[in-house]
């Protein structure tokens, strides 16, 4: 496992956990974080996309697991894998990783090698222009043990990358909100 420094955000990701969030702003939402197959390597973690989850009763083990086998096998089928997690809570300024969130995160990089987490800051997506909205977090492991640390906010990708980037996962049938 390479020891990942930056995490970068493609718009096609960061808009829809933004739309998800905004669309349920009276509730805790989730979804799962997902990278381009075979990159390991990179320093940088490159969220390509993400799946929403739930907006309601997110600590449900056995709907959360349902939805983590399909989304495995959506992202097998388009040459991506999971790569981490994403929580907003309930209340305006609750930006804390909570029991929930952090046992979640726990269980996804358990079997994944590069892991991130980010928890959405709800009171500021008022800044959108100015700030991406989330506290960004890597997973590292020791002795069987997850610690999540914190990292720089994540980038996105702006410019011709992040519109190739875009471009490239969204022809493969992206799921709709």
């Amino acid at each position: 496992m390479s020891e990942k420094k930056d995490i970068q955000l493609s718009l096609s990701a960061y808009t829809k956990i933004l739309c998800h969030v905004m669309q349920y702003p009276y509730t805790a939402v989730n979804g799962i974080l997902l990278t381009a197959e075979g990159s390991e390597n990179k320093e940088v973690l490159e969220v390509v996309d993400c799946v929403p989850l739930f907006h309601y009763n997110i600590p449900l083990a056995p709907m959360f697991i349902v939805a983590l086998t399909q989304i495995e096998e959506y992202a097998t089928n388009r040459d991506m894998k999971i790569c981490g997690y994403y929580h907003a809570n309930e209340y305006y300024s609750d930006s804390e990783m909570g029991a929930v969130a952090t046992r979640i995160a726990d269980k996804i990089a358990d079997n994944c090698d590069d892991c991130c987490m980010f928890i959405v800051e709800n009171d500021k997506l008022s800044y959108l222009a100015s700030d991406v909205p989330f506290k960004a977090f890597l997973s590292s492991k020791t002795n069987e043990r997850i610690d999540w640390r914190s990292t720089d906010k994540p980038r996105l990708q702006f410019g011709e990358k992040g519109l190739q980037m875009a471009l490239k996962w969204s022809r493969s049938n992206s799921i709709v909100l």
